[in-house]
């Protein structure tokens, strides 16, 4: 045995036939075939971890399934980066020096860290309120529930932000 991991044939096998198909999917949402490349394979990997854990009934809709989840969340994280950045720090944003521009990835990682561990419901609100732009009334509008209820979760997903960045503020 050459100690080299083999996976099923016929993952193996409908993935290579896919591939091609499943990186234009991709590309059509992230807008970028290397992005999209990337997501592919990490899709893959995900659909052979999942194999090897229990049966997957359809593994080229569970494929492009995951495929399109992790499109999202990049869209998502990406949106979160261009939304933020200019007031993550404000200091020498054009030319920061490598010790700023460290810092200033930290306090991104952060800040996306902190919206990514919001509660689901929270995180919907927050992203499509802060970050998209929609009006209070608009994003109640949206999801069917009151402005006072979009209002409570707008707060407290701007405290949660608070407290996970605190430690920055600190430094």
């Amino acid at each position: 045995m050459s100690g080299q991991l083999t996976f099923p044939l016929d993952i193996e096998a409908m993935f290579g036939a896919h591939q091609r198909e499943l990186v234009w999917h991709l590309t059509k949402i992230v807008k970028c075939e290397e992005t999209a490349a990337e997501l592919a394979q990490e899709s893959y990997l995900i659909l052979v971890e999942s194999a090897g854990k229990h049966t997957i009934e359809k593994p080229h809709g569970f494929l492009f399934r995951v495929a399109t989840n992790l499109a999202f969340s990049h869209l998502r994280r990406h949106k979160l980066v261009e939304a933020k950045w200019p007031y993550l720090c404000p200091e020498e944003l054009h030319f920061p020096s490598a010790e700023q521009h460290a810092a200033q990835e930290q306090r991104l990682e952060y800040f996306v860290k902190a919206v990514e561990t919001l509660p689901p419901r929270t995180q919907e609100i927050f992203i499509l309120h802060k970050i998209e732009g929609l009006s209070v009334k608009d994003v109640a509008e949206r999801l069917g529930i009151t402005p006072k209820a979009v209002e409570k979760q707008i707060t407290r997903g701007l405290a949660h932000c608070r407290s996970v960045m605190k430690p920055l503020d600190n430094n």
